[in-house]
């Protein structure tokens, strides 16, 4: 659990190579894995603004929004990432999420 040696590897990377979505996907990640959801938002958001095939984003996205309480914001990111691929592997945790969301 390293995160924080992670964290600035990515961001050395991110200098470097500042047009690849996997690079903030991957910090955001660290980001989340570390407990600062806020980062992990942002990074996630940017990882999708440079490539809206990473499924795994808005995964994430919708995820962190959700652990945040935010479930406008979580509803909407897995709505358009069950519209790009409504097949997603993760589909049954995003519908015991939106299930969770209701009910609250």
């Amino acid at each position: 659990k390293r995160y924080n040696e992670a964290i600035e590897c990515y961001k050395k990377a991110i200098a470097i190579n500042p047009k690849v979505g996997e690079l903030f996907y991957n910090l955001g990640l660290c980001y989340k894995m570390s407990g600062d959801n806020e980062a992990a938002v942002d990074f996630l958001k940017k990882s999708i603004e440079i490539n809206d095939k990473l499924y795994d984003s808005y995964y994430e996205l919708g995820e962190t929004y959700f652990l945040l309480g935010k479930y406008n914001e979580a509803e909407s990111i897995f709505k358009s990432l069950l519209s790009k691929k409504n097949d997603y592997y993760k589909r049954p945790e995003i519908e015991k999420m939106f299930s969770a969301m209701r009910k609250s």
